[in-house]
């Protein structure tokens, strides 16, 4: 799902290399992790070990026609949230022949590492380019899309900063980036980076479900799964974000593959002024951008009839591109 209401984050300085997370936090862990699912035949789960030596839990949704794949779509999810919960959207894409992965991310759903929880933001691209990279090499004539919702834009956007040679386009749904500066200033932003230097497992207010959609079943099933992390969001990892936004910021004018840009007009999570920022400062000459009205945080579990017309626009922004 998304990262928090960016009003919340507690910023810290910035994270070096040397940072890991193989910390496990016993207390976050005590909780137990729901056992393997059982999947339909078209998903399959398996997983890869990142860098650190973590596991990672993948996910594809194959379409119906294993031979004749028409484009491959790889989804980075939000904080907080699981890439089991995409299975609806990547229902829409494998439909028309488009083959999708994702998996979730370090400290997220079944992947290892602590909850909710990273010190060096670049550890999500590293992993993603990683798994990006395998696929590639499975497929290596079939164009490659990526798509970043709430957090995972974020990552999305530090992913085509360093491998943009690798994908045909980019689609990113509530764009993660910096906070609203109405409701958090530098001089919050400093203080904040000491207080979350110092305590960095903290947990800030929590998130309301509600803000995830105007869909009442949407915000039932979010508060409900047992994947997705509901305790109160941790000063590191929103410090990590801070931190990484800040970083990418200056460089988005170095995108310029096909972009769109989807944003709620009531998304409480992340800042809408993000969308119009990376909009107006990647150089594609091949861009588009949408806010809704109305429409809360995660677009493609919106109420209908935008929930179809948004999950359509997607679908049909990948179809004129390949």
């Amino acid at each position: 799902m998304s990262e928090m209401n960016e009003s919340e984050i507690l910023p810290i300085p910035d994270t070096s290399p040397k940072t890991t997370t193989n910390t496990i936090s016993i207390e976050d862990e005590a909780v137990q992790k729901p056992q393997a699912e059982s999947a339909p035949s078209n998903i399959k789960v398996g997983n890869i070990l990142n860098a650190d030596g973590l596991n990672i839990v993948t996910r594809c949704w194959q379409p119906k026609d294993t031979v004749n794949i028409r484009a491959i779509l790889f989804i980075s999810h939000g904080l907080a949230e699981h890439a089991a919960r995409y299975d609806p959207l990547a229902k829409a894409f494998t439909e028309v022949g488009i083959m999708v992965f994702a998996h979730d991310h370090v400290g997220h759903g079944r992947s290892d590492g602590e909850r909710a929880q990273i010190l060096d933001f670049l550890i999500f691209s590293r992993d993603v380019i990683q798994h990006v990279t395998t696929i590639r090499n499975e497929y290596p004539n079939i164009p490659l899309f990526l798509f970043g919702h709430s957090m995972g834009s974020l990552i999305a956007v530090d992913v085509i900063l360093q491998k943009q040679e690798l994908f045909k386009g980019l689609l990113l749904s509530g764009m993660c980036l910096k906070p609203d500066p109405n409701m958090i200033g530098p001089t919050t932003i400093f203080f904040g980076k000491i207080v979350a230097w110092l305590a960095p497992s903290i947990k800030i207010k929590k998130l309301d479900p509600v803000g995830v959609s105007r869909d009442e079943n949407e915000v039932r099933k979010y508060a409900e799964d047992p994947l997705n992390y509901t305790e109160g969001i941790k000063a590191g990892m929103g410090a990590s974000i801070i931190t990484r936004g800040e970083a990418v910021l200056p460089r988005l004018g170095e995108i310029h593959l096909p972009t769109l840009v989807f944003h709620g007009g009531d998304d409480t999570f992340t800042f809408v002024g993000n969308s119009h920022l990376v909009f107006n400062a990647i150089q594609s000459e091949d861009k588009q951008i949408k806010i809704w009205p109305a429409a809360r945080h995660e677009l493609h579990n919106e109420i209908e009839p935008d929930r179809t017309q948004i999950i359509q626009s997607y679908v049909t922004f990948i179809q004129e591109r390949i």
